[in-house]
C-alpha cells in the first residue's frame, strides 16, 4: 500500500544550469536507504512510504492432490468513508505482477467491490476491495510419484489371489505386497500437507492400512 507524501524544503533548490541539467534526485532520509525521496530542483520533495506484509488463507487439502484453492485478501481504507475516496472495480494482471509457480495455477481471478456501513454514521460507507484468486493444483508429480504406484501396488495384491496354492508362495506374495503398500504409504505421509481442518483422503488410507 503506498500513499504520496510532498513538501516544499527552501534549502534544496538549485538551479539545473549549474549542475550539469539534474533536475530531479534520489535521496535518503533518516539516514536509511530503504526511506528515499525524489527531490526536485524546484525544492519539492515527494516520498512514497510503503510496506510489505505476509497474508495467508485457509487451505483444504480434502481432495489433494486434485483440489483446488480460493484465496482473498480484503483492502479497506483506514478512517476514510466514501465521501473521500472511492475504489473502482478492476482486475489482476496475473501475467505480469505474478511469478510462475510449480505447483499451483491460477485459473481465476476477481476484485470485487465491497461496501460497509460505518458504525455509528449509517450515511457513510467504507469501499473495501477483495483480490479473490482461484488456485488449482498441478498435479502430474504426484499422480506420476503418488497415485501411480499405489495404484500398481494395489493391482498386485489381486494378482496375489492367481498364484496357485500349491506353489507355497501365495501368502508370501500377499505379505510381501501389503508390506510394500504400507512403507510406501508411509513415504507418501511425508509429502502430505500438515493440516488439521481437512483430512486428504490419502491419509485416511494410509490409517485404514496401518490398522
Amino acid at each position: 500500500m503506498f500513499k504520496l507524501v510532498t513538501w516544499i524544503d527552501e534549502k534544496l533548490r538549485w538551479n539545473p544550469d549549474n549542475y550539469g541539467g539534474i533536475v530531479e534526485m534520489n535521496d535518503d532520509i533518516f539516514g536509511s536507504d530503504k526511506l528515499r525521496v525524489y527531490v526536485n530542483h524546484t525544492g519539492n520533495i515527494s516520498w512514497e512510504p510503503g510496506f510489505a506484509f505476509t497474508t495467508s488463507c485457509p487451505v483444504d487439502v480434502t481432495m489433494f492432490p486434485v483440489d483446488s484453492q480460493t484465496c482473498s485478501v480484503t483492502v479497506m481504507p483506514w478512517m476514510t468513508s466514501d465521501k473521500e475516496i472511492w475504489f473502482n472495480e478492476t482486475k489482476i494482471v496475473v501475467d505480469t505482477l505474478l511469478a510462475h509457480n510449480g505447483q499451483f495455477a491460477i485459473v481465476g481471478s476477481s476484485v470485487p467491490r465491497l461496501n460497509n456501513s460505518v458504525s455509528g454514521n449509517p450515511n457513510n460507507k467504507l469501499i473495501m476491495s477483495s483480490f479473490t484468486l482461484q488456485l488449482k493444483r498441478k498435479p502430474t508429480f504426484y499422480l506420476l510419484n503418488v497415485i501411480g504406484p499405489i495404484a500398481t501396488i494395489s493391482f498386485l495384491c489381486g494378482v496375489s489371489f492367481l498364484v496357485p496354492s500349491e506353489s507355497g508362495e501365495k501368502l508370501t506374495v500377499a505379505i510381501t505386497v501389503l508390506l510394500s503398500l504400507t512403507v510406501f504409504l508411509g513415504v507418501v505421509d511425508d509429502n502430505l500437507p500438515k493440516t488439521s481442518d481437512s483430512i486428504p483422503y490419502f491419509g485416511e488410507l494410509r490409517f485404514h492400512v496401518d490398522k
